[in-house]
């Protein structure tokens, strides 16, 4: 690993399966494929562990709990992103391309890593961007906001406070008081009702017990008699004989 001196380490990950490949020659630019690299043969079946110290992140893989095989120092900065140091595969999400370096030759070299699980690839890939975005926001900080800078600032500020006995004279012009005009609202004027003397008349002839209405059981019927007389004469010329 990189000479950090006495920062400590923190573990940000650890996984207790990941299988370890060793990668065939890239074909031009068609990137990194799992099916070329004979995934039922691992070299290796190990486990994975996420660390940070001070600024670089590592990628750890050891082929037990105490033999470390390679690690991989990630920092990354405009030039070199995440994915120059842990490239994906095209035709999966578990599998990865994982740049390792030697710590003592500085030599580096790519070997392909890969989970049985989705959820460890996401866990691998969210541990590393969460970190990474965190040591950003560290260099984004202004240098102005060093206390040094902050004494100078608050030095060259105005002492705007009252001395003793001073006042301060507020003068307020307010605007006359305007009259509300009253608005005369048309008003509606109703005729007085008819009186009962004047308006209505009053029946001429009261009703009698004599006036009977039509009973609902026994409907008025109304007979009339006509009689017809004919003249047999007249209509025998007019119809003329019948013959048989």
């Amino acid at each position: 690993m990189d000479e950090v001196g006495s920062e400590p380490t923190i573990l940000l990950l650890r996984l207790l399966e990941v299988f370890v490949y060793k990668l065939p020659p890239l074909k031009g630019n068609a990137g990194r494929r799992a099916e070329e690299w004979d995934l039922a043969n691992p070299a290796i079946t190990g486990s994975l562990s996420v660390v940070n110290r001070g600024e670089t992140v590592y990628v750890q893989i050891f082929k037990d709990e105490t033999t470390l095989f390679a690690s991989a120092p990630i920092k990354v900065d405009e030039k070199r992103p995440l994915e120059f140091f842990l490239e994906g595969c095209k035709d999966t999400s578990r599998y990865f391309a994982l740049r390792i370096e030697d710590e003592r030759s500085k030599r580096h070299t790519y070997i392909g890593i890969g989970f049985r699980d989705r959820q460890s690839a996401f866990d691998l890939r969210a541990a590393l961007d969460d970190q990474i975005r965190r040591i950003s926001r560290q260099h984004e900080v202004p240098e102005s906001s060093s206390s040094d800078d902050l004494s100078k600032s608050t030095e060259q500020l105005l002492d705007l406070s009252l001395k003793d006995g001073e006042k301060i004279a507020v003068k307020i012009n307010l605007p006359p008081k305007r009259k509300k005009k009253t608005k005369k609202t048309g008003q509606l004027s109703l005729s007085k009702p008819p009186s009962a003397a004047t308006g209505i008349k009053p029946l001429t002839k009261p009703l009698t017990s004599s006036t009977k209405a039509p009973s609902l059981s026994q409907p008025a019927t109304t007979t009339q008699t006509v009689t017809l007389e004919t003249n047999k004469d007249e209509d025998d010329d007019d119809w003329g004989d019948f013959q048989s």
